[in-house]
Order: structure tokens, then sequence, then C-alpha cells
């Protein structure tokens, strides 16, 4: 999978107001979750770059990473758009349990997107091809079935 991130950082764990810290300069592939990439990118960053606390004298967290899918155009738009959010006090690996689960919601926010993207092509597509004249709206509806419904087209094509 391809994923991209952001590193935060917050100078008050019990009541956070997070500031980036850095973007990734480009998109990159690993093999695991977008926790297990999150994790991994945040030790590394730890690692390189700190040399004060990760966390406060509560245990709470001063840095996080937010991990997305390369894919998504408004990747950071929204904690919606987020594949993973891992936290400075996060850092262990999980229990195998915990890694399927995470596996499992990976796959399940991509095939989100997935949908959400081929939505908008369809979109595009519909009222370019309503626009052309060559087919009724209608046709253009029946046409795309079982894509999505017919009404779902008209509404598509009306937007």
């Amino acid at each position: 999978m391809r994923y991209t991130h952001t590193i935060e950082a917050t100078d008050n764990g019990e009541d956070p107001i997070w500031y980036t810290l850095i973007h990734a300069d480009a998109p990159e592939d690993h093999e695991g979750t977008a926790a297990d990439y999150g994790r991994a990118v945040l030790r590394n960053w730890i690692d390189d770059n700190s040399d004060d606390d990760t966390t406060d004298e509560y245990g709470n967290p001063l840095l996080q990473v937010r991990v997305a899918f390369a894919d998504d155009p408004d990747a950071f738009a929204s904690q919606s758009n987020l594949a993973a959010t891992v936290a400075s006090n996060e850092l262990g690996e999980p229990s195998s349990e915990i890694a399927a689960l995470e596996a499992a919601r990976d796959s399940k926010l991509y095939a989100q997107l997935l949908d959400t993207l081929a939505d908008e092509k369809l979109e595009e597509a519909l009222t370019a091809a309503r626009a052309s004249g060559d087919r009724s709206a209608n046709a253009l509806a029946a046409f795309v079935y079982p894509a999505v419904s017919r009404p779902v087209a008209l509404r598509m094509m009306q937007s």
C-alpha cells in the first residue's frame, strides 16, 4: 500500500493543540498496515530528531503521526480521511488480534476511498455523456446500472 503522513507535536499532552512538524515529501510503499507504517515513521523520526521527551510526566503523547492513503486527494482534510493516527505513547507492537483489526480497518477504509473516487469519476463521465446529447438521462442511468441505481445516476447528472 502507498501511504503519506504528517508528524505533529504539542506542548500540552493533557489538552493538546497539534501543530505540524513535517509533511511527507512523497508517498511511500509499505507492506504493513497504516498504523504499522505510522509507528515505523514516528520511531524513525524520534530516533533521528528528538532530544526531548515524547510523552509528558503523565504519559500523554507529545508527538503523533497521521497517516493517509496516498491515493486520497483530500488526505488530511479531516479526521475521516485518515487511515491511522499513532501517538508517541503507542509505539509498541500490537497484539496479533489488534494487528488483524488494523488490517481489516485498512481494507475497509481503502475500499471506501476507492468507492468515493469511482463515484466522482462516474459522475464526471455521466455529466459529460449527458452534455454530449448522444443519449437521454434515462438511457444513461439504465446504462450504468447496477454500478449505481437509476435515481442515484439521475442525481449525479444534476450536480
